[in-house]
């Protein structure tokens, strides 16, 4: 009896330290590792541990990115029929991991229904990016499918409350690489962009351009500038081409598509461009315009557009040492212009 007794006590503590020691995760399979919070510090280890060691899949390895990263693969959809179209990769890391280094290690591949697309990088920032691609075979009305493939690569750090015994700052799990493969179905329709996106021609609209949007210009060196677009927060959508010109002759001397629906103040939007060595930036003023691209618009989601150009004609440029800012002042006074015209917008097809 008494054996009994102390075999029945034995059992209860050792089960109990078993069990907190969390040894038993070693012999769990993935499918059920997988599916435990990513708060859940032992399971992350003994996933990392097992990653690091070989045993996991090529499946199972996507899934660890996927519980790591936020991946998301998106091209609009219903859509007009067009030779191009964008992809836009966000990479977001879930609550309890962050990456060093870039997390994006091949540019992708795409095919729609099967058929090859030409992919080239649009914009990059915060580990989201836009690519422009072009089938080799004109989209069909209809379904068509999109298979996007590209490989991640990131050292993954666990925060402080997912490490075990961490307390303050972080601790490197594993450098974390792998395939990645996402399948988007399209709805290519006869519809023109316009039925998506309606340009936004009121009085408030122009009213808030000409209030909420500046520009400065920074030096970098004698013969290289800065162009900084300053957004302050507005309801109006804008999305088109930003460029600079000599305000003497037609050349362009830089161009960039911006996109933003400012719903808190923004930084800078910055465009660098170069005076032609044979001409003296203090004899040199520019011009600096926004045009609206309804196309552009609608790749980024937006259901209207600012129907309006703005302009900013003969921009003096800054003298270096003299007339000096910085990303940290260069939306503030004196060194912001406002808009010197905002006019009403007539795309092509009203014409």
């Amino acid at each position: 009896m008494i054996g009994l007794l102390t075999l029945s006590i034995g059992l209860l503590y050792g089960g109990s330290y078993l069990y907190q020691s969390r040894v038993w995760y070693r012999w769990l399979p993935f499918s059920m590792l997988i599916n435990f919070p990513p708060t859940s510090a032992h399971a992350n280890d003994e996933l990392f541990e097992r990653y690091q060691d070989g045993q996991l899949t090529a499946p199972e390895t996507q899934q660890l990115i996927a519980r790591c990263i936020n991946l998301t693969a998106q091209i609009r959809s219903p859509r007009p029929q067009t030779d191009s179209f964008m992809l836009h990769l966000d990479l977001d890391w879930r609550q309890g991991f962050m990456g060093l280094g870039s997390q994006l290690a091949t540019e992708p591949t795409v095919t729609v229904d099967g058929a090859p697309a030409s992919v080239q990088l649009i914009a990059e920032q915060d580990q989201q990016y836009t690519y422009r691609c072009v089938p080799s075979l004109t989209l069909r009305r209809g379904t068509v499918t999109a298979d996007v493939s590209f490989t991640v690569a990131t050292n993954v750090s666990i925060t402080p409350t997912t490490a075990t015994g961490m307390f303050g700052g972080w601790t490197t799990a594993c450098t974390l690489s792998g395939p990645v493969t996402m399948q988007q179905e399209i709805q290519i329709t006869d519809k023109p962009f316009d039925s998506y996106v309606q340009p936004a021609r009121d009085q408030i609209t122009a009213f808030a351009l000409q209030e909420k949007c500046a520009i400065s210009i920074c030096p970098r060196s004698k013969r290289s500038f800065v162009l900084n677009l300053c957004v302050k927060k507005m309801d109006a959508q804008v999305a088109g081409t930003f460029a600079v010109q000599l305000a003497d002759g037609d050349k362009r001397l830089a161009h960039r598509l911006v996109q933003t629906a400012a719903k808190e103040d923004l930084g800078t939007l910055d465009l660098d461009f170069e005076i032609p060595d044979r001409r003296d930036p203090q004899d040199i003023t520019v011009n600096v315009s926004f045009t609206p691209d309804i196309m552009y618009a609608f790749e980024h989601n937006l259901d209207h557009n600012a129907g309006f150009t703005i302009e900013w004609v003969g921009v003096p440029l800054p003298v270096p040492g003299k007339d000096d800012c910085d990303v940290c002042n260069c939306c503030n006074k004196p060194f912001i212009r406002s808009p010197d015209f905002v006019k009403k917008w007539q795309p092509m097809s009203d014409n």
